[in-house]
């Protein structure tokens, strides 16, 4: 697959440089210098939109902490006025208040008056129950605030060391490829417009094509269970092991959603590998499955992603994988499953349960 990529891409830069007017000697870079900045200015548009990405959400937690923080001034108003509620409560108590009203029962003159008496007593304890009871629920509800607060305090302090990192990382490249295009002058401009063809490439088709392949992939693998149970020869579940080849799943992917049709999958060396290729874009998703608890499920993992030959930045990894969700759950097939292995080689996607009652 590497080498396969690494042909495809030289072939592309012949053809550009052949189409531009610029031969090898004028251009003065090699194949592989050429496939570095192109792979370069790849990652900055990728971390660029990461930058812009976590600036967004970053105002909406920003947003979300102002009002957390305006809800708890309000539940601590709250609170304090429970709390001298209840002080006056308690302090009727200790001064024996309320114990003498409850001595006023025993000089009722008569019965009519012993049952106002009880009755107002009566709504006193109920009350003085529902002080207490009121400050007890208000003071979680302020302890929630807090912790809530401080969960929002962390998470914006993470996005603003996240928003650093990534604006560090695209400066530093950038820097690397304006050094070699000022080496380079003769073939800058040319090498300058190929970088915009890739970034744009990847911003209107590739990021597009991902996205189908992650989405029509992810509704398909919630539906593996209903496709597996339907397996009427018992082809795939044998006693607690379920061993299903990439060329059946591939087929199963095929008849479950025909945008998929380009798209093949591959079990080796403990990885999970989507390819396809649409016209002249070509997309790879290489990953691996572990078994997760609470709740238990088989979780997918994005090791690598390549368009067109490109290896796609941490960024795009990490955003696709938690955009969709390719999980999947034995209890769907039985409740009493639990997954306890899994493994992806030699064209098997093998699972072994647990059975618990």
């Amino acid at each position: 697959m590497k080498r396969l990529a690494r042909l495809l891409c030289a072939a592309y830069l012949t053809v550009f440089l052949t189409f531009s007017g610029m031969s090898a000697a004028q251009a003065e870079l090699n194949v592989d210098e050429t496939r570095d900045l192109l792979q370069k200015s790849l990652t900055v548009a990728e971390i660029d939109a990461e930058i812009a990405r976590i600036g967004t959400e970053e105002s909406q937690v920003a947003a979300s902490l102002a009002e957390d923080e305006a809800a708890m001034r309000r539940q601590e108003v709250q609170v304090e006025k429970t709390r001298e509620r209840l002080g006056y409560v308690l302090r009727a108590y200790y001064k024996g208040e309320r114990q003498s009203l409850w001595l006023a029962v025993l000089h009722a003159k008569s019965f009519s008056q012993l049952l106002t008496f009880y009755d107002y007593l009566s709504y006193i304890y109920r009350s003085d129950r529902t002080a207490l009871i009121g400050y007890r629920e208000e003071y979680v509800k302020l302890e929630e605030a807090h912790r809530q607060l401080t969960l929002k305090q962390m998470e914006l302090a993470n996005l603003k060391a996240e928003f650093v990192r990534q604006r560090e990382r695209m400066t530093a490249l950038q820097e690397e490829i304006d050094r070699q295009l000022q080496e380079h002058p003769d073939a800058a401009a040319a090498l300058a417009k190929q970088m915009t063809a890739v970034q744009t490439s990847w911003k209107e088709n590739g990021l597009p094509l991902f996205r189908n392949y992650f989405t029509s992939m992810s509704e398909a693998m919630q539906k593996l269970p209903e496709l597996i149970l339907n397996d009427k020869e018992k082809r795939y579940i044998k006693g607690t092991l379920l061993a299903i080849s990439d060329a059946d799943l591939t087929a199963m992917l095929h008849e479950e959603k025909s945008d998929l049709q380009n798209l093949s999958l591959t079990f080796r060396d403990g990885h999970f590998t989507a390819s396809g290729k649409e016209g002249d874009l070509a997309a790879s998703i290489v990953g691996h499955y572990t078994v997760e608890e609470n709740p238990n499920r088989l979780q997918f993992h994005v090791d690598r992603l390549e368009y067109n030959g490109f290896a796609l930045d941490e960024t795009t990894r990490r955003s696709l994988e938690e955009a969709y969700d390719m999980s999947f759950a034995p209890g769907a097939i039985l409740p009493m499953l639990r997954a306890k292995e899994v493994s992806t080689d030699g064209g098997m996607l093998s699972i072994r349960f647990q059975i618990k009652f």
